[in-house]
């Protein structure tokens, strides 16, 4: 099997699977690994939501070896695969969002079965298995004693899976259905991909070439914002260019007005004068 180790002094498949408390997106209480029903089982393991997507690249791959080690040997329990999501031990709390979030990650009821949730420490689970950190998937064999047979954590390709096929013994006429199956999975998420949008953590976040969609730019709805101001005063000065002045003038005094004014100025000019005598 695969000798990884991410650099660490002891490789993966030498470390032990830890044993801890697990429930599936269905209620299903178990121990990881000694009660699942595999006696070898294909684990795909992630931390947060944006791993689904690499986990959903190898599911019908697992989906494809298990129901042929059963054709072969018989025992659907030869080997079984499921979805590990370890979250950190506070997130118990609002578990219920955690189930309600995922379940519509479920390609069907199959998977929603197969989904287990671990609540604990992700520093002690990560150094318990020398990985390096919990910003990758990693996907491994296991057997119930917590035994480590295989660990990756890349997505699949036809190579590795034939690696694969070859450490579990199955001979080549018997990996055409898997095969089928796997390739048919990467081409089908490789046709999904280069659609210009970036996903991070289940968001989509949409690039900034979208304003060349018919959404204006600043600059134009500014400019449109003083075209219509513009508009709206042009009508408001011409009616204020139409009203009287505020002013006294001449022109605006009525008659009876404009003669009280004329004796008020006489009376100012007699009295201004110097007397004769």
């Amino acid at each position: 099997m695969s000798q990884i180790n991410f650099g660490r002094t002891i490789p993966v498949i030498l470390r032990r699977f830890p044993k801890y408390h697990a429930k599936s997106l269905t209620g299903t209480k178990l121990v990881v690994p000694e009660e699942l029903a595999g006696r070898v089982n294909f684990i795909l393991l992630g931390f947060k939501k944006g791993h689904n997507k690499m986990m959903d690249k190898w599911w019908n791959f697992a989906k494809g070896l298990h129901v042929r080690m059963h054709e072969k040997y018989g025992d659907k329990d030869t080997l079984q695969y499921y979805k590990i999501i370890l979250k950190a031990r506070r997130a118990r709390l609002i578990a219920w969002y955690h189930f309600w979030r995922y379940r519509s990650f479920c390609l069907d009821d199959d998977m929603e079965a197969r989904t287990l949730f671990i609540f604990s420490h992700r520093e002690t689970f990560i150094d318990s298995m020398a990985l390096p950190d919990c910003q990758r998937p990693y996907v491994m064999i296991i057997r119930r004693n917590g035994e480590i047979d295989w660990c990756d954590h890349e997505e699949p390709n036809v190579a590795k899976m034939n690696r694969l096929l070859d450490d579990l013994g199955i001979p080549l006429e018997e990996r055409e259905a898997i095969e089928e199956t796997g390739q048919a999975f990467l081409e089908e998420g490789e046709g999904e991909e280069g659609d210009g949008t970036e996903e991070e953590e289940g968001e989509i976040v949409i690039p900034h070439s979208e304003s060349s969609l018919g959404r204006p730019n600043d600059e134009s709805v500014s400019g449109d914002k003083e075209e219509s101001a513009e508009k709206e005063s042009t009508p408001a000065r011409e009616e204020e260019g139409q009203r009287p002045s505020g002013v006294v003038g001449e022109n605006s005094q009525n008659p009876v007005e404009k003669q009280e004014c004329e004796d008020v100025k006489a009376r100012g000019a007699s009295d201004r004068k110097p007397n004769s005598a």
